[in-house]
């Protein structure tokens, strides 16, 4: 019993410990965003940063970020739609691991 609550507690520990440390990070790229045209939410894992003057389009159930990999407290998503006319897609259920890019040049 005494190992199975020990667990329970670190994992709880850990999990305050992200939200404490990811919180002020996501809300700080959040003020830096520029995109005006960002549509759907996701859920925030890691910071995500949306530049442009694009359109991104972010589908339901959509993870950004993920905990046990590398670079989650170091780095950040970044969405970038260059042109008006630019389109960043996330399907419906995807996964966008720490730390990457996407560009878009324009709509093709």
């Amino acid at each position: 019993m005494r190992p199975r609550f020990y667990h329970r507690f670190i994992i709880k520990v850990s999990a305050l410990a992200h939200k404490l440390a990811q919180r002020p990070r996501i809300f700080l790229y959040k003020l830096l965003s520029t995109c005006p045209r960002v549509e759907g939410k996701g859920s925030l894992v890691q910071p995500v940063l949306f530049l442009g003057s694009g359109r991104i389009v972010i589908g339901k159930h959509v993870t950004l970020g993920c905990r046990p990999s590398p670079y989650l407290y170091s780095g950040y998503i970044h969405l970038e739609a260059r042109k008006p006319q630019s389109l960043i897609l996330i399907g419906d259920r995807c996964w966008i691991n720490n730390n990457c890019a996407f560009i878009s040049e324009g709509g093709g």
